[in-house]
């Protein structure tokens, strides 16, 4: 809301305060939102010209024509490694269609997938090059986990032809190569700063670690053992065991506001700059509230996205809401707590750091019959009181996450079945863990779907023949397979809620782990180098494979 009002209100020629912006209940905002179309200038231009309310209306193909695409990048990689698998360089060369011209995003796909392509693994020498080609398609914009979900896929893919090519299991190339504190400044912290300007901490991060953790967590050895007796007794469904190890970053600046208030009544309204796109901030921020003011997270009224209960914000996107909201929402409670005690204590005669909050009350320690409800509070200050915090960061945070997929490939019909799917992820502090991992299993259930179906199809005119939800295939609940969510909290995020970032870890993987998976299950001839999965696509790698005399299989060395 509040990046579109200073875009929007010069195009309009009126000052910012006359434009007043309240998100919708939207629901999940997984990329055609974070975007200005051009219909957010033509709709209130149209109003006030003509002094009429105006209303926008698009059917479902109108809709899927126009809004952001993304994902279509291709890609030539060379790798050198040496005996053992230790990686000794990367060079890489993307094409990405950027659309028939530049919104919003412009180039920022392009220089997200470049910046953090090294993911987190050691890479003494890495180059990539971009081309952004420009189509007659609708302009790309960001789709959750941009240019991770992409770069990732590629570089987990390599790892794993890697492996074969040496005949040693693919977890074993990604032990001699994730990094550890010990090799900062590592490839990936170098890019990303340089190519993107977006400075992020990897303090703490210990990649190397971590995925050994994952390793014993989920019961790797075993997961293999399974999938090769399985494969013994069956020619027709094969199953396999894909991974990918993936980088996050999060919280992003440059500020995010929030704004408490203590109203006459005795009520707290929480306002923050953060909105909700189906990550339940809501409910988050009101916990970060309430812990610091003792009172009920319920009894919060809290306005999000809403540029009437605050002036100034920034907004959801790129995993920054816990951080950087929740770190404002932090400070602006410890405020107004600060003004309550004081006034408190000024009607008791004592000193405000002989009185606490408890129970919706400032109560002075140790005896609780003296106490004021936040009601008298108020009355003390002869209204409402107002506590406003501006969090600032001029760094983002990194931390890792770990997929693993297990799947069973018809070799026949080409279809690709998940069973099992379990994330790994280092979110620090999760101020509540069932919203985390909900999101995470959002994210895995979205990635299920770029992975094995989701496709945009145009002829070769150029007119989009998978304009439907008849035509585009999405993942249904009963395709998601069962996924474990594990949360880790290996370093604390370095803000003072020690939160990091969550809302994409769970989508930037699952391209790579389903692909290595069904590359696994198919034996070491397949060529699997695109997504998404579709059957048709499986299938012919599937007779290609068995065209060709298997590779070695892997020594079982971990």
């Amino acid at each position: 809301p509040y990046f579109n009002r200073r875009t929007l209100a010069p195009m309009l020629g009126v000052d910012e305060a006359r434009v007043h912006f309240v998100e919708t209940d939207a629901g999940g905002g997984f990329g055609s939102r974070g975007e200005f179309y051009p219909e957010d200038f033509l709709i209130p231009w149209a109003a006030r010209r003509f002094g009429r309310p105006v209303k926008w209306i698009e059917d479902r193909r109108e809709h899927f024509t126009a809004i952001n695409h993304s994902r279509q990048q291709e890609w030539s990689v060379t790798v050198g490694v040496d005996a053992d698998g230790h990686l000794l360089g990367f060079d890489a060369t993307m094409t990405i269609d950027l659309g028939a011209y530049l919104r919003t995003h412009g180039i920022w796909v392009a220089v997200l997938t470049d910046s953090y392509l090294a993911g987190p693994y050691r890479i003494p020498n890495y180059r990539c090059r971009v081309a952004c080609v420009m189509t007659n398609k609708t302009p790309t914009g960001t789709v959750r986990s941009p240019g991770f979900f992409e770069g990732t896929f590629v570089r987990e893919r390599v790892l794993d032809l890697v492996a074969t090519r040496l005949g040693i299991d693919p977890a074993l190339v990604r032990r001699r190569n994730l990094a550890r504190p010990g090799d900062m400044p590592y490839t990936v912290a170098t890019v990303s700063e340089a190519v993107s300007g977006r400075a992020v901490s990897w303090e703490g991060e210990d990649f190397a670690a971590t995925f050994e953790h994952a390793l014993e967590t989920i019961g790797y050895d075993a997961l293999v053992a399974e999938c090769r007796a399985k494969n013994a007794q069956s020619d027709d469904v094969r199953y396999g065991i894909g991974m990918a190890a993936a980088v996050e970053t999060s919280g992003v600046g440059p500020y995010e506001t929030a704004k408490v208030t203590l109203t006459e009544d005795g009520t707290i309204v929480l306002a923050a700059g953060a909105t909700s796109i189906g990550q339940g901030p809501a409910t988050t921020l009101a916990q970060v509230c309430a812990e610091v003011l003792q009172v009920d997270p319920e009894d919060i009224a809290v306005h999000l996205g809403d540029t009437r209960f605050l002036s100034d914000g920034w907004g959801s996107q790129a995993s920054r809401s816990a951080v950087m909201a929740g770190n404002a929402v932090l400070g602006a409670a410890r405020d107004l707590r600060d003004q309550i005690l004081a006034l408190a204590a000024r009607n008791f005669e004592a000193s405000p750091d002989d009185l606490t909050l408890e129970d919706g009350a400032a109560i002075v320690r140790g005896v609780p019959h003296r106490r004021c409800t936040l009601r008298e509070v108020a009355t003390l200050a002869g209204g409402s009181l107002v506590a406003e915090y501006r969090h600032e960061s001029d760094r983002g945070i990194g931390s890792c996450g770990l997929h693993f997929a297990l799947v069973a490939v018809d070799v026949t019909t080409g279809v690709v079945r998940p069973e099992r799917y379990v994330v790994i992820c280092d979110v620090g502090r999760p101020i509540n863990p069932m919203i985390v991992e909900g999101q995470l299993v959002g994210g895995v259930a979205q990635g299920l779907g770029h992975a094995l179906m989701e496709d945009l199809i145009h002829d070769e005119s150029g007119q989009l023949l998978t304009g439907t939800l008849m035509d585009y295939a999405l993942p249904r609940a009963d395709f998601v397979p069962p996924i474990r969510v594990v949360l880790l909290d290996h370093a604390p995020g370095p803000n003072p809620l020690g939160v990091k970032g969550a809302g994409e870890t769970g989508t930037s993987g699952v391209g790579a782990a389903i692909a290595n998976a069904v590359a696994n299950a198919l034996g070491a001839g397949a060529v699997i180098r695109r997504l998404p999965l579709t059957s048709a696509v499986v299938s012919s790698a599937s007779r290609a494979a068995a065209e060709l005399p298997q590779a070695r299989a892997p020594r079982g060395e971990r």
